[in-house]
């Protein structure tokens, strides 16, 4: 027994020493420079002028019209406007000649849900397109006519209250906060998760309000002999590899509705396979929303969709031209070239390499 506590004791004591070097090191070493993250988006946002937008189809009678409806990835919350993912479907659709010119109406509104959004098709309808696309993100199984529920789950995901003692420690401790911040980091991602579990719990309502409304919309376009299309988009907080992305669960609840209701649509997550979260993100870690990587992406994904299923002609697929096979094998020599050289042993007589 004595032994055990000699042991107990000593390990006490070495977790004691570095928790004080931690805290003096805290406090004396100089932190180092942070860049502002923010610092690359665009100070203010450029509204394009009423007569200056959808300039292709201005004065044309043959035009391709396409609407599309959504939340704040749609609307384009932190990217400018000319940039969403609907404004550059607009511009893919107009890069050959030969095809009618189309426009693209975007009628989106942060912060809502699918359900919610049944109140912009009105709007999305004038004038009438052949085409409605509706943007889904994993969170329009939101149920708002339940706000306390939904705003307790957010805090259970967002801000754990820290105990008066762990408060305490934090305000008189570096060291204390350097950890607390750690393992709430560490712990986001199953937080994150588990607010999802809560959305997509099958006896939910979110889950029901969303089935109502994603067959309301296929019902009213259908009576105006307009293609529906839902576009679901990933959370783009996650790696999106398919044996580490953690959301799968929602993409094949919001795929299984929308079969059972027999709507054809498009999950995005297959085309952002293989690309960094930070890429696609607004401000990394901080404003998930897409940023101009992820709109194209998304544009790029959705006019393929559309001709691929004849929603459009093909003579909308713009042609490649080829020239990035030589960048993209630049780039991918210059990625192996810092692979190796990360992975080389230093030189065994302490000289640098060449």
């Amino acid at each position: 027994m004595k032994t055990i506590l000699k042991k107990i004791g000593l390990l006490a004591f070495s977790v004691a020493i570095l928790l004080v070097g931690l805290e003096i090191a805290l406090r004396v070493l100089p932190l180092p420079p942070q860049a502002d993250p923010t610092a690359d988006r665009s100070p203010v946002f450029f509204s394009q002028a009423v007569d200056r937008q959808h300039p292709w189809s201005r004065g044309a009678s043959n035009v391709l019209r396409i609407a599309v409806i959504g939340d704040s990835f749609t609307a384009g919350v932190g990217v400018q406007k000319d940039d969403t993912y609907g404004a550059r479907l607009e511009r893919l659709l107009n890069f050959n000649t030969g095809a009618p010119p189309a426009e693209v109406h975007v009628v989106a509104h942060a912060g809502t849900s699918t359900f919610q959004q049944r109140k912009m098709l009105p709007e999305a309808l004038d004038p009438p397109p052949q085409i409605v696309i509706l943007g889904i993100c994993l969170n329009d199984m939101e149920d708002w006519t339940h706000p306390q529920k939904i705003q307790r789950w957010r805090d259970e995901w967002m801000t754990p209250v820290p105990s008066p003692f762990q408060a305490f420690l934090r305000r008189h401790s570096r060291a204390a906060a350097f950890i607390a911040a750690r393992r709430w980091a560490a712990g986001s991602a199953a937080r994150c998760v588990a607010y999802y579990r809560h959305l997509y719990d099958p006896e939910g309502a979110g889950l029901l309000r969303f089935r109502n409304a994603i067959a309301w919309f296929r019902d009213e376009c259908a009576a105006r002999q307009i293609a529906f299309v839902p576009v679901i988009f990933p959370l783009l907080s996650f790696d999106f590899s398919p044996e580490r992305y953690p959301l799968q669960f929602a993409h094949d609840a919001i795929r299984e509705v929308c079969r059972a209701e027999g709507i054809p649509g498009l999950d995005l997550l297959p085309s952002f396979q293989g690309t960094s979260p930070e890429r696609m993100q607004a401000v990394p870690g901080i404003d998930p929303h897409p940023d101009e990587i992820a709109h194209r992406i998304a544009a790029e994904a959705i006019l393929a969709h559309l001709v691929e299923r004849g929603l459009v002609a093909r003579a909308y697929q713009p042609a490649e031209s080829g020239g990035n096979a030589v960048v993209h094998e630049i780039w991918q020599r210059t990625i192996q070239h810092v692979r190796c050289a990360e992975e080389a042993p230093p030189p065994a007589d302490g000289m640098e390499q060449p």
